[in-house]
């Protein structure tokens, strides 16, 4: 008797080794950590006209940007009497391709949210001369004749 138990509960654990591995979900992917993580400070800047050359309007915003994992949260500082353009606005991200702002909220206040940075820009990464890790996002609106520059520098 002793035999025959001891031949079902090893038939049994070598069964569930088999088994089990064909009922673990395959399609659950975990995304890596995303190596933008980190506070950064820099500017906002916005062209009018960028196509014209001669007729261009430039406007300039500090802002203050987080990035989390795969999460953005852009500040917008004002320093000066001009109406604000950007707007403080939060949303996910990704750099499969330069870099996708997704899903931007923006949060309550007086600015433009037409200009709020969403949508697929170009992404530039480089060292400072101060050796800090710098970002340089752009995006060309062709329809609008508007160029979005956002240039980081990330914050120990």
């Amino acid at each position: 008797m002793k035999t025959l138990n001891k031949f079902l509960i090893t038939t049994g654990i070598v069964l569930g080794s088999f088994l089990f591995p064909q009922n673990c979900a395959k399609d659950i992917v975990v995304s890596p950590p995303s190596s933008l993580r980190g506070v950064y400070e820099g500017t906002y800047t916005r062209v009018k006209g960028y196509s014209s050359g001669s007729g261009q309007i430039t406007d300039d915003e500090y802002i203050e940007w987080t990035f989390t994992d795969y999460k953005f949260y852009c500040d917008a500082i004002k320093e000066n009497l001009k109406p604000r353009f950007a707007c403080d606005c939060f949303g996910n991200y990704n750099t499969e391709s330069g870099i996708a702002l997704t899903h931007v909220e923006i949060k309550p206040q007086v600015c433009d949210p037409e200009d709020s940075p969403k949508g697929n820009f170009s992404l530039s990464r480089f060292e400072s001369e101060e050796g800090k890790d710098s970002l340089v996002l752009e995006q060309l609106d062709v329809s609008k004749d508007i160029k979005k520059i956002i240039m980081l520098v990330k914050e120990p």
